[in-house]
C-alpha cells in the first residue's frame, strides 16, 4: 500500500467478512455520509483521515501479505452531533489488521472480537 494514496470507496470488516458496524454497507455508513469518513495514506508511513467533523492523522505499516497496523494520533475533538459514528470509526481503523484492494475499493479487516 505504500505510495496509495486512496482507493476509492473503504470497506470495514470484521474478521469474519461482515460490514462494521453491522447494519450499514459500505464504510458501514449510508452513501450521502461516505465522504464525512474517509483515510489517506501517504507513502511515508502516515495518514490523514476524516472522522466525521474531525480530523484524524498518524500512522501505518504494512506486513506480509496484505498485513495492516494503524495507529491513530492526533486528532480535533469537536462535538459532530447525535450519531456521529466519528469515535467508533477511528475505534475500528485503531483495529486493523488486514487490508486489500479490488476493483479500486480498500477493504480493511478488523482484528478478531467482532463489533462491541
Amino acid at each position: 500500500m505504500p505510495g496509495r494514496a486512496d482507493a476509492g470507496v473503504i470497506l470495514l470488516c470484521d474478521h469474519a467478512g461482515n460490514a462494521f458496524p453491522p447494519g450499514y454497507g459500505t464504510l458501514g455508513l449510508p452513501p450521502e455520509q461516505q465522504l464525512r469518513y474517509t483515510i489517506t495514506f501517504h507513502s511515508d508511513g502516515t495518514f490523514n483521515a476524516t472522522a466525521d467533523c474531525n480530523q484524524v492523522a498518524g500512522t501505518y505499516t504494512t506486513s506480509g501479505s496484505g498485513g495492516l497496523a494503524i495507529v491513530p494520533g492526533p486528532s480535533t475533538r469537536a462535538f459532530c452531533g447525535e450519531g456521529s459514528l466519528g469515535e467508533l470509526y477511528v475505534h475500528a481503523l485503531s483495529r486493523s489488521a488486514t487490508y486489500a484492494i479490488v476493483n479500486n475499493q480498500l477493504t480493511i479487516g478488523l482484528s478478531s472480537g467482532g463489533a462491541t
